[in-house]
């Protein structure tokens, strides 16, 4: 039964959108604290880097999603968010170490 294409759209974009609003920030909060035990540590170390790394999120995967949506075929979009994953991951590893 098709429904047209605004009710498509929404069952696309609203668990995206959910999931950045909502996800993005406890999941990023929670790797930028992994293995830093001493609470004055992960404290400062968070409050310096957790606004540039949740930034940087809003920047790049609303961008790397609306581009596999609209413009990557079907067969690549799980290899781009794949290869944008391991670029992001290794971003976040940097922030999370950095001295």
């Amino acid at each position: 039964m098709y429904m047209g294409p605004h009710v498509l759209s929404l069952c696309i974009w609203g668990p995206k959108s959910y999931l950045s609003v909502y996800g993005a920030p406890s999941l990023i909060s929670m790797y930028m604290c992994l293995g830093l035990l001493p609470s004055y540590l992960v404290l400062s170390h968070f409050l310096q880097d957790y606004k540039d790394a949740l930034i940087t999120n809003y920047y790049i995967w609303p961008a790397v999603q609306i581009a596999n949506f609209y413009f990557i075929p079907l067969h690549y979009r799980l290899a781009v968010v794949q290869v944008v994953a391991i670029i992001w991951n290794s971003y976040l590893s940097w922030k999370a170490n950095q001295a």
